[in-house]
């Protein structure tokens, strides 16, 4: 009975001393293990907050590439825009100007129209217009542009017309220099320009002196460039730069009696 109770004693004694010595243990490890975690809270809070840091700047970038390439399309549909508009203003100018030219001659039909295309073959020098019959077009009317003469009609479509250019080998017109009041035929080269025929070696033919219509009077079709004439020849030659080039050439003027 006294060996019982002794023994309870005892391990009565031993959990309390044990309990104390937990506690005394944990209590002192509790501070060594906030000494040991601290460093690794404090790495962890710092690799979340450049975490949030470095999401909010991927965020921000990333609204900032949306609105730059925003910004990018409407500076470009701008920029289209802007270059709508200028040749729109171009294409009135020319228009206004032929309107004005048409003003200086005579004729019952003034026809406007625009070039949309050009002959298959690269020896014939023409354009095709996207005027016709049903504009009232006719072969034989003149054709010009900026004040130049570009050619006559010599196809007639009733949507569409062909323009024979003067420099073509096939367009021949009546002509006289501006300065001199000669009388001259004109041929076209099938070059960029064309040749007076027929001038006799009396004739006051000059280069630099502008070549134009003799009827209708006062059209201008292109400038001599070069006189020659060998002794005992019948004719003078003469070589004529036409003034109108056949790609630039975007809206013209029909003039028909």
């Amino acid at each position: 009975m006294f060996f019982f109770k002794r023994k309870k004693i005892v391990v009565g004694f031993l959990i309390v001393f044990f309990s104390l010595l937990i506690f005394f243990v944990f209590y002192r490890n509790f501070y060594l293990v906030l000494d040991i975690v601290y460093p690794i809270q404090i790495s962890i809070k710092k690799i979340s907050d450049l975490t949030i840091k470095l999401e909010n700047i991927f965020i921000e970038n990333k609204k900032l590439y949306e609105e730059n390439q925003r910004l990018k399309q409407e500076l470009q549909k701008l920029k289209l825009e802007t270059q709508t508009l200028k040749a729109f203003k171009i294409e009135n100018e020319k228009l206004k100007k032929l309107l004005k030219f048409s003003k200086k001659y005579k004729f019952k039909r003034k026809i406007v129209a625009e070039v949309i295309g050009y002959p298959s073959e690269s020896w014939v020098k023409g354009l095709i217009i996207n005027k016709g019959s049903k504009d009232k077009v006719k072969v034989g009317d003149l054709v010009i542009t900026d004040g130049y003469l570009v050619g006559k009609i010599t196809k007639v479509g009733y949507f569409s017309s062909f323009v024979l250019l003067v420099n073509d080998s096939n367009f021949k017109i009546t002509g006289r220099t501006k300065n001199t009041r000669e009388f001259v035929f004109y041929k076209g080269n099938g070059k960029d320009g064309g040749n007076l025929e027929y001038i006799r070696p009396n004739q006051d033919i000059r280069v630099g002196d502008i070549v134009e219509t003799d009827n209708p009077k006062g059209i201008p079709i292109g400038i001599i460039k070069n006189v020659s004439y060998q002794e005992g020849d019948f004719f003078k030659k003469a070589e004529v730069e036409a003034f109108i080039k056949q790609l630039n050439i975007e809206y013209v003027l029909i003039l028909g009696k």
